[in-house]
């Protein structure tokens, strides 16, 4: 029995380290083993990683242990993908200005045209209202600006 599975179980909390240790080194060396049965795409094995870790993150918050990622590769983070025609104007001004410039860049809209988030939020509303068809919804105090997009 082990206080990992069983909470109320008084264990030794160095037996349940050492044995945390074991079963990762374990899945590490198996992965690590079995690598030449794997196919060749190489996203297996980051996919692989990448859950093995979740849930080794997730039981170590659980039961209050500290994990180390010994997995290898993992996936990176998912990243949404903004749709500004379907977003509001608030969602819009709500963006940080590293992801709307981002969202924008992905949409072939050169970014250095526009320094600052308020002409990026500028721009994005005219591409928004300019595929739907309506006036542009400007950001507050925006109604009097010049510049880029303007």
């Amino acid at each position: 029995m082990s206080a990992f599975h069983y909470p109320d179980f008084p264990g030794d909390a160095a037996h349940e380290r050492q044995g945390r240790r074991a079963l990762t080194a374990l899945m590490a060396d198996t992965l690590e083993a079995s690598g030449e049965h794997m196919t060749k795409d190489p996203r297996v094995r980051p996919a692989l990683n990448t859950f093995l870790h979740f849930f080794m993150e997730k039981h170590a918050s659980e039961f209050g242990f500290e994990h180390e990622c010994v997995f290898g590769e993992l996936n990176p983070p998912i990243r949404r993908k903004l749709n500004f025609l379907k977003m509001t104007s608030e969602a819009i001004e709500a963006l940080d200005e590293n992801d709307m410039r981002q969202a924008l860049e992905e949409q072939g809209v050169d970014t250095s045209a526009y320094p600052s988030k308020q002409d990026l939020m500028t721009k994005a509303q005219m591409l928004r209202s300019s595929v739907n068809g309506a006036a542009p919804s400007w950001p507050s105090g925006a109604e009097n600006r010049t510049g880029p997009g303007v």
